[in-house]
């Protein structure tokens, strides 16, 4: 039997360059595909990898600024706490300081109602006390005016009376005012400070009617 090739030698010779020559030829391009695709599967993977790391550093970024916010509104709220505790606590003692004063004035023989009396006596006209703040026998007066005479007449007033003594000016100073005063509201004052120290005022009448009676016993023995 007789064997006749029918397809043509230039399709053989076509044909013939991708065919390999041995077995060795055909392993290697095998091995050097495999070789390509797992290269290929692992730059896959680690694009991937490197997608996946990134979106997990994107989330705890996210979480960590999310911490961060709360940490600091936790912290300012602390702070705003601590800071009306502190102010509840100096009211506390500002009124603990004013009822054992009150108590103190009390039992002692200061009529604070004679004691204003006689200071308004002396305040002139166009001059105005805004503050005052008492001691046991010294008084730090706080006022506005419109002239600096009006407070050396305030001084002259108190200095020539037998109420106060030791008068001593702190400051002067000018300002404008917040709301109006005899409808005159923006208008520039000056704004004063005057410390004194009284004497013979405001004695309460229970402690002259004991002296004058520890005087009659005195006498009558």
């Amino acid at each position: 039997m007789r064997r006749t090739n029918l397809i043509p030698q230039a399709l053989l010779s076509a044909q013939s360059r991708f065919t390999f020559k041995t077995q060795l030829e055909y392993s290697l391009f095998i091995g050097g595909v495999v070789i390509l695709a797992l290269f290929v599967t692992l730059e896959i993977f680690q694009l991937i990898g490197i997608g996946i790391f990134a979106y997990q550093a994107k989330l705890g970024n996210n979480k960590l600024i999310s911490l961060t916010r709360e940490l600091r509104e936790n912290t300012k709220a602390r702070e705003n706490v601590e800071a009306q505790i502190k102010s509840w606590r100096d009211k506390a003692a500002q009124t603990k300081e004013r009822m054992a004063f009150l108590e103190e004035e009390v039992k002692g023989g200061i009529l604070w109602s004679g004691v204003l009396e006689k200071l308004n006596s002396f305040v002139p006209a166009r001059l105005w006390l805004i503050k005052l703040s008492l001691g046991k026998d010294i008084i730090k007066i706080k006022g506005n005016t419109y002239d600096n005479l009006l407070i050396s007449t305030f001084i002259s007033n108190l200095s020539n009376s037998e109420f106060f003594t030791e008068i001593a000016l702190n400051y002067a100073q000018k300002s404008k005012l917040k709301e109006g005063v005899d409808g005159e509201g923006g208008r520039e004052v000056i704004e004063f400070e005057i410390t004194c120290r009284m004497k013979g005022i405001g004695v309460k009448q229970n402690n002259l009617s004991d002296d004058k009676e520890a005087t009659e016993k005195g006498a009558n023995k």
